[in-house]
This record gives structure tokens, C-alpha cells and sequence, in this order.
């Protein structure tokens, strides 16, 4: 994300100017919020018989039940949740194809023929090998159990979240029974599910061999981090410790789960080709919000990474895409768009939208949709589908009630709550010491202490926008420990010279508009060696000192906005 950019024209004017003015127009989504409710589904899902299950499924905040008309979706959550009570429950283990005891499902044997186009000799790769998958692997035994860990959750909860597309739903219609709402599903003697043929997966040991064995044949993949070939019907992965690297995985796994194990109809003709591309990207950039914690398991929720990306650009640098635009494109038109990040940011945020807004009564209509988009069974006339209530916008601006109801559970590494209706008691409902790599708070209420207890290691916060908060000069001990930083807004905030005794050398873009910085501090900013862009209008900062930057450093884009003093 070049949030600098985006930060650097219109936008960023406007959002000065508010700030100097103490002037934001806020308009209260707390009763929007509270007819909303959950944002996120939360399910069972213990794989292996140790895992525990503390969560209770709430069917109705996951089935669509015009698309359940015989309630198989509703009895096979219901087997989860008796799993989930019982995880060595041998005959529901046996039902779902689950491993008995401490048994393993994999098989992890030598390699012997490389998969197509990837220059492996036999040997150079070892072959991991489930009821589900095979993955030829150059990494490490341990690594290649891992991913598999990670594919294998995820295709079960793909399951109960998107079952109608299932290949399997209709046999567990036939295999179970429920007697009644508050009586648990019987499943009938003797029947078990069956996987829906070997997926095949490529793990590369690390990026370098990704992409030196992809980039001939893949044009783009230098920038990717994870690769479905919907010809060849394979994923490509790599082993990485960035979390953009799992959710990368289970992106591009959700491609091969549509494809290969849905009812799907589609043959050589790629899924969106023609219009509805979005869907495609949506539902994949959905699955990245997956949370897994023994066996418990969660999509969606207010403080997904993708979201946050959304509520930047929806909120603050006030770019739209309606819904109806994104329909009308097919892949090719996509991918010939120059704002390609801004176009897949809205595809995942109204993916969002669709499977959690206004209690979730969107869903269908999305569901619908993906149905018509790989060619599953549908008879149902689009013209009744509706999505004239649905407000991305009010989707995305959360409020104190919302925050406080819906708590976060996860690992953040991006948060951006600027544009939200949040006081300090919202702000106060956030779990602290959390690995941001990006924080946004601009124009909230917040102060210096409240942001150093969020950031959990300051070496790993790359972007921090603070513009218009309540930090002080103290907010200095956390920035000279930022030794990643590499954008900082402090613009409209009461720091000053003092503030800056360590500069992080890893700085690009810096903006300290409205400020009471002086020319004390012009040396250390012409120092710092990765500097582009600098603001300091409206600081303390004299003609003077601003003659002197540009003598220092005449190539800095410094002050390009024009702001005039009131």
C-alpha cells in the first residue's frame, strides 16, 4: 500500500484543514451498529482430538436458510458442535474422515516426478500426501506439516461457512437426521464422508525459489506471495514468517476450493471472466480473515487486516467503488485498471458487507451471486436480489458500542480506526502490546500513553498516523524505538523540537504540519538518508530554516501543499 501517496493531494488538504479548525463532522452509527450484529462467524473446529472447542455455533449467524431448504447446512454445523463438546468422538471423527487418536493423516515420502514446470531432480523435494492433498515440498518436513495444518483447517471451516457449494452437501443431507432444533443431528450408521479428490499444492523452501521457478512462465508473480494456476490446477506457496504470507495461503486456497471442490461447472472457462470478477477476489480476500486458535475458528470481524486497508480509503481518502461498477467487470477489464489495489480493497470490504451487514441478511444475495459465477445450480431470478439498503460507508465506521461488543481476539497488524466514531472509552476497549506494523488514529482521542500501550514492539511499526490526536512530546520514546518506521504523521499535534532526539534513519515520509517543531531540528531531518517527502508548514519552523532544508537536501519534497495561514 502506498499510503503516502494516497495521503499526498486533495485528501490530505481537507483533512489539515479540519484538524487545524478543530471542525469533524461525526454523525453517531451507534443504533445502525446495534441492528448490524455480529460482524464475524465463529465456529468449531477441532482436527485433532486434543483441541478444545470453548466456543457455542450460532446457526443463524452462518446458514442462509432459504438456501437450506432440507436444514442439511444446519445438522452439519450441529455435528462440529458435538465434535467441538467431544473432540475424540470416534464415530463423528469417522463421519468427517478425521484421524482417530493421536494418528497421523499424513504420509511424507521421497520425491520422485517433479510437478510440471518446477525444476525439481527426484530427491530435491519430498511429497506430503492426505485423504485431501499432496504437496511436493522443498522445504522442511516440520514447515510442510504446517501449511498442510493451516490448508486442512481451512477447507473444513470453507465447509460450514460456504456449504451449499460443498460437493459433499448433498451426502451429508443423506447421511444425517434431526429429529428437532434442540436435538443434535444423528448421523445415520455406517456412512463417512469422502474428500473431493487430491488437491495438489507446490511449497517452495523460501520466496527466492518461488520465485526464480515461477517467474518465466507467471507474469506478475514478483509481486505476489502466493499463486493458484487455475489451468494447471495447482497452488503455489512459499514458507515465510510475514503474516501476508498466510494470508496470501488461504487466498489463493479459496480459489482452489471453489474451483476443485464445489459443484462447480464450470471446465477451462476461468470464474468471473466476463463480469463479477470481484466475487472472486472478494470471497478469497474474505478467507484471509481467518483466525484459528486450537479448535476454535473465526472469518470476518471489524478488525481484519483487509478492512483496515478499506477503511482508509473509504473514510479518509474518500475513494468508492458502488457495487453495481464492480459487477460490470471481468477479469481481463481488471486487471487492466491502474488503481488495482484500491479496485481489490473494495472487492474484499463489500465482500464483508454482504456476509455480515445488517445481521447478515445481505448474504444470500452474495451467495447467489457466486453461485451464478462458478455455475452452480441456481433458479433463482437475480431481479429479486437487493442490495439497495447496504451501506459500505456505514459498515466500515464503527463506534464505541460496536468496539466494545465485538472485541478483537486476534493478532493485529494493521489497525486504522481513523473516520470511526470512537471516544476514549471505545479506544480504552482495545487489547494493547499488539504487533502493529500500521496504526492509524488519526483525528481520535487519543494521547501519547494510550498509542505506546497498543504497539507492542515498536521495531516492528512501519506506518504511524497520529494527525490530529492528543499526543504529546512524550510520543517520542516510542518513535525512537520505531527503527522500521518509515511514514509518521504528527501533523495538528502539541510535539515540538524535544520530541525528536532520535529520528529513525528508515524515515521516508514525515509530516509535521501545525506543530511546534522549531529549527532546532532542521540538521537531524536533513540527515536522515531515506527522506522523500517532509511537511512542515504552519510549524515554528522559520523562512529561514526552510532555506537551509532545501540547501541540505534540494531534491526533498518539502511543503509541495500549499496551505495558507487563517
Amino acid at each position: 500500500m502506498l499510503l503516502a501517496i494516497e495521503r499526498h493531494g486533495f485528501y490530505r488538504i481537507v483533512g489539515i484543514l479540519l484538524a487545524i479548525l478543530l471542525v469533524q463532522a461525526r454523525t453517531s452509527t451507534a443504533q445502525q451498529h446495534q441492528a448490524m450484529g455480529p460482524d464475524r462467524i465463529v465456529t468449531c473446529l477441532p482436527l485433532i482430538s486434543t483441541d478444545s472447542c470453548n466456543v457455542s455455533i450460532d446457526s443463524d449467524t452462518i446458514v442462509v436458510r432459504k438456501l437450506d431448504p432440507t436444514g442439511s447446512w444446519n445438522r452439519y454445523l450441529n455435528v462440529w458442535q458435538q465434535l467441538g463438546k467431544d473432540p475424540t468422538n470416534p464415530a463423528i471423527r469417522r463421519f468427517l474422515a478425521l484421524p482417530l487418536g493421536e494418528s497421523s493423516p499424513y504420509r511424507i515420502a521421497r520425491g520422485r516426478t517433479a510437478p510440471s514446470g518446477v525444476p525439481w531432480r527426484p530427491g530435491q523435494f519430498r511429497r506430503l500426501t492426505t485423504p485431501l492433498l499432496t504437496i511436493d515440498s522443498s522445504a522442511t518436513d516440520d514447515q510442510t506439516r504446517e501449511v498442510a495444518d493451516d490448508l486442512h483447517r481451512c477447507y473444513w471451516l470453507w465447509t460450514q461457512v460456504f456449504f451449499p457449494f460443498w460437493k459433499n452437501a448433498s451426502a451429508v443431507d443423506s447421511a444425517t437426521t434431526q429429529e428437532g432444533e434442540n436435538v443434535n443431528a444423528t448421523i445415520l450408521p455406517g456412512r463417512r464422508l469422502t474428500t473431493p479428490g487430491l488437491m495438489r499444492v507446490v511449497l517452495f523452501a523460501d520466496r527466492k525459489e518461488y520465485l526464480q521457478a515461477l517467474s518465466s512462465r507467471v507474469p506478475g508473480i514478483d509481486v505476489s506471495t502466493g499463486y493458484y494456476d487455475d489451468n494447471n490446477r495447482t497452488s503455489y506457496f512459499y514458507v515465510g514468517n510475514d503474516p501476508d504470507v498466510a494470508r496470501s495461503r488461504r487466498h489463493e486456497w479459496t480459489h482452489q476450493l471453489f474451483r476443485e471442490a464445489s459443484t462447480s461447472k464450470l471446465k477451462q472457462e476461468s470464474p468471473g471472466r466476463d463480469r463479477d470478477f470481484w466475487i472472486v477476489e472478494g470471497i478469497a480476500g474474505y478467507m484471509e480473515s481467518i483466525e484459528i486458535a486450537g479448535g476454535n475458528a473465526m472469518t470476518g470481524g471489524w478488525d481484519a487486516s483487509r478492512l483496515q486497508f478499506a477503511r482508509y480509503r473509504t473514510l479518509i481518502a474518500g475513494e468508492f467503488l458502488p457495487i453495481d461498477e464492480l459487477r460490470m467487470e471481468g477479469q481481463s477489464s481488471v486487471q487492466k485498471r491502474p488503481d488495482l489495489a484500491g479496485w481489490y480493497s473494495h472487492a474484499i470490504a463489500w465482500t464483508h458487507c454482504l456476509m455480515h451487514a445488517d445481521g447478515g441478511r445481505h448474504r444470500e444475495t452474495l451467495f447467489r451471486w457466486i453461485a451464478q459465477v462458478y455455475q452452480v445450480s441456481s433458479h433463482d431470478d437475480e431481479s429479486k436480489l437487493s442490495t439497495e439498503t447496504l451501506s459500505l460507508e456505514r459498515f466500515l465506521k464503527i463506534d464505541d458500542l460496536f468496539v466494545v461488543e465485538h472485541p478483537t481476539f486476534r493478532k493485529l497488524t494493521d489497525l486504522c480506526l481513523a473516520g470511526c466514531d470512537l471516544s476514549e472509552k471505545g479506544l480504552q476497549s482495545l487489547p494493547i502490546k499488539q504487533p502493529l506494523q500500521w496504526l492509524d488514529l488519526t483525528r481520535l482521542p487519543v494521547d501519547s500513553k494510550k498509542v505506546m500501550a497498543l504497539v507492542g514492539n515498536p521495531e516492528q511499526l512501519q506506518r504511524l498516523a497520529l494527525e490530529g490526536t492528543n499526543v504529546d512530546a512524550s510520543i517520542g520514546q516510542l518513535i525512537g524505538k520505531a527503527n522500521a518506521l518509515t511514514e509518521l504523521d504528527l501533523t495538528s499535534t502539541s510535539v515540538d523540537s524535544s520530541t525528536f532526539e532520535k529520528i529513525p534513519a528508515s524515515l521516508e515520509v514525515l509530516y509535521l504540519t501545525n506543530t511546534k517543531v522549531d529549527d532546532s531540528i532542521i540538521e537531524q531531518l536533513a540527515s536522515l538518508p531515506h527522506l522523500q517527502i517532509l511537511d512542515v508548514q504552519l510549524s515554528r519552523i522559520t523562512d529561514d530554516g526552510i532555506k537551509r532544508l532545501k540547501k541540505l537536501r534540494p531534491q526533498l519534497d518539502l511543503n509541495s501543499l500549499e496551505i495558507r495561514r487563517q
